[in-house]
């Protein structure tokens, strides 16, 4: 088999606008090009692309939303399987399930499920990549209520190194299953998966932002108010440039409980200092995803974003750093990134009967899309 023998109309070399168009990721640093691009618009192109791959050798890397900060949506000299062009999501109101496409965002599955009052576990940007998403884990404002996005997936429709599909659930090839959430990656293509809903309204979010001066006061109470939080706040905090180019300490409240009660946890939350900047409202969710939505915009990305608790140690150090700091990347911390449930799959042993071999990486967005 060669590359030749793909679908034509749907293989790309560079030159081409839409090899230009299907390599082009949210991180501007990434530099890195494949080979050629498949755009397969159904399973069975991705067959054969998974096919071609077997038989050639040639490495190959899996791009969903293009979001990933690494840029593992790309591989240097390899064959990249661009999801974009299925994005199908199939909304059951009854089951309060969806079937999501490998290649749909986050804004296009809460498209097609907020008309029946239903939101998935998604992350913060709307034009991210939802499987790619779920692959790596999923931390977004439904964790308090949901879990992370990992821990919604009902079953997931996997296409084997070799070609074939297979669907994995908890009772059908239950080791994959727990593989793809979170076991490593190297396992195959995520073409689609089924994943549940749930019952949302509305959200109360924005943002609100504090002087730089006074970040020693505001973490230090807001590491005392943290523990007493529910499980429907969510927040990100973090220090980012304010519009005269001096760091502001943000936070990015997301209430998902009855309005009344969120209003009065914000409130709580612009009484840690004072404000700069509050624009907090209730709004669709589908409304708070467009809140974080780049517009277009990739800057090369100089720093990592890191997903874990604004520790003391960490604390005192920002505060030690406020009088020279002149920027500084995001540091996010969600309150209850778990709810107060176990997923019983977590104490799994890893017992992956699927590899990819030696054809991909071992990096989770090889298994789906680069989201």
């Amino acid at each position: 088999m060669t590359i030749e023998t793909l679908p034509s109309t749907r293989i790309h070399l560079p030159g081409s606008p839409e090899f230009t168009a299907a390599t082009r990721l949210w991180n501007g640093a990434v530099t890195h090009r494949p080979a050629a691009v498949a755009r397969p618009t159904s399973r069975s192109e991705v067959q054969s692309a998974l096919r071609y791959v077997a038989d050639s050798g040639m490495p190959v890397a899996v791009r969903g939303g293009g979001h990933d900060w690494a840029g593992r949506a790309l591989i240097a000299g390899g064959l990249v399987i661009d999801l974009s062009l299925m994005r199908r999501v199939d909304v059951d109101v009854t089951s309060q399930t969806a079937f999501v496409s490998g290649g749909s965002t986050a804004a296009d599955v809460v498209a097609a499920t907020e008309p029946f009052g239903l939101v998935p576990a998604t992350g913060t940007y709307g034009g991210v990549g939802i499987v790619g998403l779920t692959l790596a884990g999923g931390y977004g404002p439904l964790n308090g209520i949901a879990g992370l996005a990992l821990d919604n997936v009902i079953e997931f429709e996997v296409v084997l190194h070799d070609g074939t599909t297979t669907i994995a659930h908890e009772r059908h090839e239950p080791d994959l299953f727990w593989a793809l959430r979170g076991g490593g990656g190297n396992f195959g293509v995520v073409t689609g998966m089924r994943v549940r809903l749930h019952a949302l309204d509305s959200v109360i979010a924005g943002f609100i932002g504090f002087p730089w001066q006074q970040a020693e006061q505001i973490l230090r109470r807001y590491d005392v108010l943290r523990p007493t939080m529910p499980d429907e706040l969510t927040v990100q905090i973090g220090v980012l440039s304010g519009p005269d180019g001096n760091p502001i300490v943000f936070m990015a409240p997301a209430w998902s409980g009855t309005a009344a009660t969120g209003v009065t946890w914000i409130d709580r939350l612009q009484r840690l200092g004072t404000p700069v900047i509050a624009q907090v409202g209730q709004m669709p969710y589908s409304a708070m995803l467009g809140l974080f939505d780049p517009r277009d915009r990739r800057p090369p990305l100089r720093a990592a974003h890191a997903h874990c608790p604004i520790t003391r140690r960490r604390r005192d150090r920002y505060a030690a750093a406020r009088g020279r700091i002149k920027k500084l990347c995001v540091q996010r911390h969600r309150h209850s990134p778990f709810p107060r449930r176990r997923n019983a799959n977590s104490t799994r042993r890893h017992g992956v009967r699927h590899p990819l071999g030696s054809h991909g990486r071992r990096d989770r967005r090889r298994v789906g899309p680069g989201r």
